[in-house]
């Protein structure tokens, strides 16, 4: 599997303190966050969404329930204060089996979850902590 990674904008602090997110489709995708901190160690978090315009705004506004989005938007206000984050999407995905492209199509569950998971394998191996893995270290 190859993809890359294309920066949609970054998150900031708005003026009242809220989240401020780049602008994002309504459309199935793969997101990143990087959030660098003093001593330039890069946290990263991948996520997947049907919809990653609503993606955004469950981050912005979480709901009590929402413990992932709760837990992303705390990580994100603490790391705006410094510094703006880069906000990113999976893009050019290819996906070869037997020396033949298989189509990936985000809009199918599984294919989200296996982009979402290769780029959680790819963080690690270019050593970065991942903010959404478990206690086991495995996606």
């Amino acid at each position: 599997m190859a993809f890359g990674w294309r920066q949609l904008g970054a998150v900031e602090l708005g003026s009242e303190g809220r989240l401020k997110f780049p602008r994002v489709a309504s459309t199935a995708g793969i997101h990143r966050l990087t959030l660098w901190d003093a001593e330039a160690v890069g946290l990263v978090y991948v996520g997947e969404s049907i919809n990653l315009a609503r993606r955004v705004r469950n981050c912005v506004r979480p709901g009590p329930a929402q413990a992932a989005s709760l837990r992303i938007n705390a990580l994100l206000t603490e790391r705006a204060q410094d510094d703006e984050v880069p906000f990113e999407v999976a893009g050019d995905i290819r996906f070869t089996v037997d020396d033949r492209d298989v189509a990936v199509d985000l809009a199918r569950k599984g294919d989200r979850a296996l982009v979402e998971h290769a780029a959680l394998v790819q963080a690690v191996a270019a050593g970065h902590p991942v903010a959404n893995l478990g206690r086991s270290g495995s996606p």
